[in-house]
């Protein structure tokens, strides 16, 4: 019998050598670098990690933080083109930018300062697309 791995719950699940906001920015950076498509949870863990061990030991990681921003609302995560759960789903997803928050601020004339599903891109990061963070919206 196969056994099966045990979903991670909460941030306090990562060893302690994960940076999970790190993480959480990494993803961020990603599907608003590729909007309005979809990105691997792999892309994001080879971005963060050199040899091919430390990517595939931190895909819990990443799988644990793509389920937090889609708590939020930041992203979607889907599974044959579906909605998913990143922490109960087996084999691959992708991720994405949660599109209907960026296109209601869009509507409502709003700037996009850096909410869940925005981002705003600091260039001078190592990481591909730049850092991110997360804030709120801001109509001015």
């Amino acid at each position: 019998m196969v056994e099966q791995p045990h979903p991670l719950q909460t941030s306090a699940d990562f060893g302690p050598g994960e940076d999970v906001e790190r993480i959480r920015s990494a993803i961020l950076s990603a599907v608003r670098a590729r909007a309005p498509k979809t990105i691997c949870p792999s892309e994001v863990a080879r971005a963060l990690y050199e040899d091919e061990a430390s990517w595939r030991a931190a895909m819990p990681a990443i799988r644990h933080a793509a389920a937090e921003l889609m708590d939020t609302g930041a992203i979607r995560v889907t599974q044959k083109g579906g909605p998913v759960d990143p922490r109960t789903a087996r084999g691959p997803i992708r991720l994405s930018l949660n599109e209907p928050l960026v296109a209601a601020a869009d509507r409502r004339g709003e700037e996009r300062v850096d909410a869940p599903g925005e981002a705003i891109v600091d260039e001078s990061s190592d990481l591909p697309g730049g850092k991110v963070g997360m804030g709120q919206l801001r109509g001015d």
